[in-house]
């Protein structure tokens, strides 16, 4: 006979894993795809790249900048920089908050949500290239 307990713990882990798919599991503690992410401002503002290396990040930045390194991390579908974002969070800019998405060929895309040094909200999208 299976006591109560055992039943308990085994209904916590099943929740649990179907929790985080259905939350979108798959970037996890992995983080994002690695590869250069193209950021774009409504339909054509180019804003620079985000190169994503094993759990790094650098920049938004354009060709030729220099890359330095930062860590992120990723909670669910929320992504945390551990550093700066180049223009977006430096001269009265700041991120507001990042989320990761998919976009119609089912490949990990985010944007990125910026207040303006103005006050204003403005959405950065980023796709792999």
């Amino acid at each position: 006979m299976i006591s109560s307990r055992t039943l308990f713990r085994t209904a916590c882990i099943a929740t649990l894993g179907l929790f985080t798919a259905a939350c979108g599991g798959g970037e996890g503690k992995g983080g994002l795809p690695d590869g250069t992410y193209q950021c774009t401002m409504g339909l054509s503002a180019l804003m620079g790249n985000i190169t994503i290396e094993g759990g790094r990040y650098s920049g938004p930045d354009s060709e030729s900048d220099a890359h330095e390194f930062y860590p992120y991390d990723v909670e669910g579908k929320v992504v945390l920089w551990k550093g700066p974002l180049g223009g977006l969070s430096s001269g009265g800019n700041s991120v507001a908050s990042t989320v990761i998405d998919r976009n119609e060929a089912n490949e990990t895309t985010f944007h990125v949500v910026v207040q303006t040094s103005g006050g204003n909200f403005t959405n950065v999208y980023c796709t792999r290239r």
